[in-house]
Parts: C-alpha cells; structure tokens; sequence
C-alpha cells in the first residue's frame, strides 16, 4: 500500500477559549481578531493609577529631590496660612471689606 502524500488530520473541537472569544465578538459586533488585538493591547499597558517601573539610581535620587523641594515648599505655604488664620481669628476688622 502506497503512502499518501496527505496526512489527513483528525477533526479537533475548538477551545472553551476560543468559544468564549467568538461569543464575546459576536455580542460585541467585532471579528474574533479584533477582540484579540484589543485584549493583547490591554495586556502590555500599564494599568491605570499603577507604579512605573523604578527607574536608574540617579532618576530615583532626582525625583526624591524634587518631591522634598515640593513639600518643603507646601509645608511653608501651610504655615503662613496657619498664622494669616490666627491673625485674621485674633483681629476680624481685617476681614471687613468696609475699610
């Protein structure tokens, strides 16, 4: 018996996946390959409000820096805030506009 030049393959079922995949694009209205590329998208970005990977030492030590020259600078503000509160509590005259 002569060997055939065709294999001749079994009939496989589709994954659950991909039965999920076409259900989904169906209700959707969009190819199976769409829904694909868009979940394949999804997957390599970043997710909202997550931390970005650490970067070198040196942009590390100046994104330290400039977050200690904000808050330094937002402690002072609180401050003179503070005692513009407590003059303006000590003497309510320099509140009225009347003046």
């Amino acid at each position: 018996m002569a060997k055939s030049r065709f294999v001749t393959a079994a009939p496989t079922r589709p994954s659950q996946k991909s039965i999920i995949h076409a259900l989904f694009s169906v209700s959707l209205g969009v190819s199976v390959d769409s829904l694909r590329a868009w979940r394949q998208q999804q997957q390599t970005q970043p997710a909202p409000g997550s931390v970005a990977p650490p970067g070198t030492p040196r942009d590390l030590e100046r994104e330290n820096q400039r977050l200690r020259r904000e808050l330094a600078y937002t402690q002072r503000q609180r401050e003179i805030l503070k005692k513009a509160l407590a003059i303006c509590s000590a003497q309510p005259e320099l509140l009225d506009d009347s003046h």
